[in-house]
C-alpha cells in the first residue's frame, strides 16, 4: 500500500499563500523603489545645475581679471560659451526636463518643477 503523506511536492494552498506573499511584499517594495529613482534624478539634476554655476562663476572670475580689462564683464551669454574650456559638454537633465540659464545672474534651474534649483 502506498503512503500518500510520503509525496513530495507543494500543496495548492502552499503555492496560493506563497504567491500572495511575494505579491503583498513586491506591493511594500515597488513605492519605494520608484521614489528612491526618484530622488535620484533630482539629486543629479540639482549637482547638473550646480556645476554649471559654478563653471559660470568661472568664467566671470577669468573674464573679469585685469588680463582682460578691455572685454566686456559679464556672465557666458549662453551655456555654449562654456564648452570647452570650462566644461566639456553641457550636462542634460537626468529627469527629462532642459535648463534655464539666467545671463545676468549666471544662475541656472530646470523646467522640472521638483527639480527647480539647488
Amino acid at each position: 500500500m502506498i503512503r500518500l503523506s510520503s509525496e513530495k511536492g507543494f500543496t495548492l494552498i502552499e503555492l496560493v499563500v506563497a504567491l500572495v506573499g511575494f505579491v503583498v511584499l513586491a506591493m511594500v517594495v515597488a513605492p519605494k523603489i520608484t521614489t528612491a529613482n526618484d530622488q535620484a534624478k533630482i539629486a543629479a539634476c540639482k549637482q547638473n545645475q550646480q556645476l554649471i554655476t559654478c563653471a559660470c562663476t568661472f568664467y566671470y572670475a577669468v573674464h573679469n581679471s585685469d588680463s582682460h580689462s578691455d572685454r566686456l564683464s559679464a556672465f557666458p551669454s549662453k551655456l555654449s560659451d562654456l564648452t570647452p574650456d570650462y566644461l566639456e559638454e553641457i550636462p542634460h537633465c537626468p529627469g527629462g526636463g532642459r535648463y534655464i540659464y539666467g545671463a545676468a545672474s549666471g544662475m541656472v534651474t530646470c523646467s522640472e518643477i521638483s527639480h527647480a534649483r539647488y
